[in-house]
């Protein structure tokens, strides 16, 4: 398929077919969802500043629907792959992350106090290893059953 969108996306077909489908299933949600608002706003007075919600709601979903289908991780086939995968995560791209985001709000946002610093840090390390582990373990679940 020859597609301005095809550019952002992954080489492997599967791969784009199923982020197409759910960036199309998004898009609908999110014209419903902007037509209910749109609707709650003329009938109740709703404040239509909620419209702007919507976007928000559409990278969830399609991000949501990514992490669960299991296709992040396409070469996971053994125990000793997803293991691997696993510890490269917790000891390189982890502290990779965790120090170049420590260091970056320091350099950026240097009013903050520390404690805020690493509250961020932690928050934003807790979010991407259950992210991560959940894709790990959803992809090497689909695999294995291939």
């Amino acid at each position: 398929m020859n597609s301005w969108i095809t550019k952002f996306l992954s080489n492997d077909e599967y791969k784009q077919k199923q982020l197409l489908a759910f960036i199309a299933e998004g898009a609908i949600i999110q014209l419903v969802g902007s037509f209910l608002i749109f609707a709650l706003h003329l009938y109740y007075g709703i404040d239509i500043l909620f419209m702007f919600a919507m976007p928000v709601i559409f990278l969830f979903y399609v991000f949501g629907r990514y992490l669960l289908s299991g296709i992040e991780y396409t070469d996971l086939f053994t125990e000793e792959d997803y293991k691997k995968k696993r510890n490269r995560f917790f000891f390189i791209e982890l502290p990779g992350y965790t120090i170049t985001l420590f260091v970056l709000q320091l350099i950026l946002i240097q009013d903050r106090p520390l404690i805020d610093i690493i509250g961020v840090t932690i928050t934003s390390n807790t979010l991407l290893i259950v992210v991560r582990l959940v894709s790990l373990r959803r992809s090497y679940k689909k695999n294995r059953n291939l």
